[in-house]
């Protein structure tokens, strides 16, 4: 079988981050974790694969929160 991707996306709600988060939503073969530093824009993907969180990558809890299951 084909392994199932994980895939953490940083400045996800941003120009460049939200783009590659609409290819890997469209592809359907990973396992996203979107982080955002403000709560997610209201038109952002969603849906069963895709996860957000809000952090800020100059905070070493948030960021430890976002590459812990």
């Amino acid at each position: 079988g084909v392994a199932v991707r994980r895939v953490g996306i940083t400045g996800a709600s941003g120009f460049l981050g939200a783009a590659v988060l609409r290819h890997l939503a469209a592809r359907g073969d990973c396992f996203v974790r979107a982080l955002t530093r403000s709560s997610p824009p209201t038109a952002a993907p969603r849906g069963s694969t895709i996860t957000w969180q809000q952090g800020d990558l100059t905070s070493p809890s948030d960021c430890q929160d976002f590459v812990e299951d």
